[in-house]
This record gives structure tokens, C-alpha cells and sequence, in this order.
């Protein structure tokens, strides 16, 4: 599934490491529902199958939460992120996703977005979502 491939891509990039605090062999960017509350600042990812009118590419919905104790950390990351995944415009830039076995990534698009703040946990959240459009290798 193409989201495996772009968090890998993700977790590859020492910046966005730096920014989320992991640490040497960590991660601080896991699937749908973390199984415990980590530190902050963490992303939690999930994807939905997009509508694949054209009959070459396919088309997934990427969802990123970015979750940290302040505005500017969650601003920061989200910065990063944006850098690392909003690539429309740079469909020949052959660096883009080389993580990927078993994709081509055309291109990516940041569609949407919005930063909350929840009280009650006193974290900011961070929503992007990510439009991605991709074929198989195979």
C-alpha cells in the first residue's frame, strides 16, 4: 500500500527526525491509533482509497495528525512536512520517493488542512491531507 512507502520516506528524512525528537532507530510516526500515548510531538497517518477515474494512475487520500505541545513544534513539523510531500509541480524530480518499491509516485498534493487545539490533552493538532497519485511497478 502506498502509504507504507511514503511514511517510510518520511521517516528517512533527518530533519523531520530532528523536528519529532525519535532518536536513533525510533519512530514518532505511527499508524491510525497509537497502542499508547507517546511524547510529543508524533504524527499518526491513515489513507483512504481515492476515486481512480483515470484508468493509468491510482489515487489515495494520505491523512497526517501532527500532535505537540506548542504552535510553533506543530508548525514547524507541518513546514516539513509540506516541503517533503507537496510535489506536484516536481514530477521529474527523480528523488522524490526513491524509498518506493513498488511504486511510481507522480505526484502529491496538499488539499487541505487545519491546526486545533484540544485542552483537555493541551496539544495542538495539526491536520494535513495529501492527495496522492501513483502506479504500480509490476
Amino acid at each position: 500500500m502506498i502509504e507504507y512507502d511514503l511514511i517510510t520516506y518520511l521517516e528517512s528524512d533527518a530533519t523531520l527526525d530532528a523536528l519529532l525528537g525519535a532518536g536513533v532507530g525510533g519512530t514518532k510516526i505511527m499508524p491510525v491509533i497509537p497502542k499508547e500515548e507517546p511524547t510529543s510531538p508524533y504524527i499518526v497517518y491513515s489513507s483512504s482509497i481515492g476515486d481512480n477515474l483515470d484508468e493509468t494512475l491510482s489515487e489515495d487520500r494520505v491523512q497526517l495528525n501532527i500532535f505537540a505541545s506548542s504552535m510553533l513544534v506543530c508548525t514547524n513539523v507541518r513546514n516539513r512536512l509540506r516541503i517533503l510531500l507537496d510535489k506536484q509541480d516536481e514530477i521529474q524530480d527523480t528523488t522524490f520517493y526513491t524509498a518506493s518499491v513498488d511504486y511510481f509516485v507522480y505526484w502529491s498534493k496538499l488539499t487541505a488542512g487545519d491546526i486545533i487545539h484540544d485542552p483537555d490533552r493541551r496539544l495542538y493538532q495539526c491536520v494535513m491531507f495529501f492527495a496522492v497519485k501513483y502506479k504500480n511497478k509490476v
